[in-house]
């Protein structure tokens, strides 16, 4: 976090399997989140906010199911966002605001903070649904 990090996350990112949380908030990180990130099954905490990142959510994130608190938001990520963060029980927090996300979501009740923004549609509740 904050060391001016720069260029794309390389694909061996999934190497480091070990990693328990991983900090890569506020640098100048650009494109796709690499679907090899879904590799760190012992991840509990996953911070990479404020970035440039873009493309969309690697679609088998769910495979992060230590996953308790996921932080992607400011950021130009877009497409929808996964249902898979539905079958994630152990995800407490889900921050993805200030995105380009489409279409609808509904956060799973099991999540306690939730900070979502799909469209025209935004929620910093505790809860957020879009009906």
């Amino acid at each position: 976090s904050w060391n001016l990090l720069s260029g794309a996350i390389p694909a061996s990112i999934g190497n480091l399997v070990g990693l328990v949380e991983l900090w890569m908030y506020q640098n100048k990180l650009t494109g796709p989140i690499p679907n090899q990130i879904t590799q760190l099954t012992n991840l509990e905490r996953l911070w990479l906010y404020g970035n440039n990142l873009t493309d969309v959510i690697p679609m088998n994130i769910s495979r992060l199911e230590n996953l308790v608190d996921l932080r992607l938001h400011d950021n130009n990520l877009g497409g929808d966002i996964p249902d898979a963060f539905g079958e994630m029980t152990n995800l407490d927090s889900l921050w993805l605001y200030d995105n380009r996300f489409g279409g609808s979501f509904t956060c799973p009740d099991f999540i306690t903070l939730c900070y979502v923004s799909c469209g025209e549609f935004e929620s910093f509740q505790d809860r957020c649904r879009k009906q």
